[in-house]
């Protein structure tokens, strides 16, 4: 028999096609969350400080959300130096440049997979969360890597989400996180992220692995909306209602007691174009 599923599921991989998603606005938030995280901004940081850019550098930034990204690297490259920033959703566009203070940064809606731009004409890339929601991982980094100068820097964070460690751990918590890891298209990106840069041909590669805690189930239950995960499971028979507020309730008192514990890892790997094109 065919299991049946939960269409208001919370997914990132919505975020691929984020302004046609249901869950557009949650998604939203949980990114806002997110990157107000102070350990998610240390990841942000020392990526964007492991690129070594230069004032006058013309940096592409792929799936610029908000713009935190974005702006942080118009900030480095100065006002002889300029950043594209692009972004599959028109909504994520808008937002990031109303938000915007860096004149030197655009900000454009386009498909990745196909970008208007001549080969070779950006100084460096950036690019943080992106190939996780993306079926053709492959493809999109190869139409990046086209872009990028000879001795150009390239610098992809993405996280591994079947790195996810939630405690207090039992049965019903293993199902939880089955459901959270088909929440992605790739929730093994972060761990395969070097191997995407020997195959491609970049050179003097530096693999950086993070992790990023939370300690609060309330704040983690606003980036996964954990009640559609809970439901999903449910449709699928694998918990029952009463299994589902039972672990609801060991979570907010795990919490009280300071025993609840979130972890995932993060890869942030960067390489530079070699002299020859790949």
């Amino acid at each position: 028999m065919l299991q049946k599923q939960n269409s208001k599921l919370f997914c990132f991989k919505e975020f691929a096609n984020l302004d046609m998603s249901e869950n557009a606005d949650y998604l939203i938030k949980s990114m806002d969350v997110m990157s107000s995280l102070e350990s998610i901004k240390a990841i942000k940081y020392r990526a964007l400080d492991s690129m070594c850019l230069r004032p006058g550098d013309r940096v592409l930034e792929v799936g610029c959300g908000h713009g935190e990204d974005a702006e942080a690297l118009g900030a480095i490259v100065g006002d002889t130096g300029s950043v594209i920033a692009i972004d599959a959703s028109k909504r994520m566009i808008d937002e990031a440049a109303q938000r915007s203070t860096q004149s030197n940064v655009e900000y454009l809606q386009t498909d990745a997979y196909d970008l208007n731009y001549s080969d070779h004409i950006f100084s460096a890339c950036h690019a943080d969360r992106l190939l996780v929601s993306h079926e053709d991982y492959r493809g999109l980094f190869k139409e990046i890597l086209r872009l990028i100068k000879q001795n150009g820097v390239v610098c992809f964070t993405d996280v591994d989400a079947l790195s996810i460690i939630l405690t207090p751990f039992n049965f019903i918590t293993k199902i939880i996180l089955e459901q959270i890891h088909k929440s992605f298209v790739n929730p093994y990106m972060g761990r395969i992220l070097p191997e995407l840069f020997i195959e491609n041909g970049l050179r003097e590669i530096k693999i950086i692995p993070e992790t990023s805690m939370i300690r609060s189930f309330e704040t983690l239950s606003e980036i996964f909306q954990f009640s559609q995960v809970a439901d999903s499971a449910i449709e699928e028979g694998k918990l029952t209602r009463d299994l589902s507020s039972q672990w609801f309730k060991e979570m907010y008192q795990a919490e009280k007691e300071e025993k609840f514990l979130y972890c995932v890892t993060f890869f942030t790997v960067l390489g530079k174009i070699p002299n020859s094109p790949c």
